[in-house]
């Protein structure tokens, strides 16, 4: 999938996504985040990256989504 349909999936389900430099920031769909706590970047082999800096793993992040990994 691309970074462009992740990240609209990402601000379909979670609201708004900020962009940094060299990475996105956005509230975390697999908990009650009230404050963005999901790093979204493009690693070097093309895919995304979600790291959830609240303690999410990323499978939970996908299927809070809609999506699989």
């Amino acid at each position: 999938m691309q970074i462009e349909e992740i990240l609209a999936k990402i601000e379909e389900v979670s609201g708004h996504v900020t962009q940094h430099a060299g990475y996105w920031k956005a509230r975390c769909p697999a908990h009650d985040d009230r404050d963005p706590s999901l790093s979204i970047r493009v690693k070097d082999n093309g895919w995304a990256a979600l790291k959830c800096h609240g303690g999410c793993e990323q499978d939970d992040i996908l299927a809070a989504l809609g999506l699989k990994n």
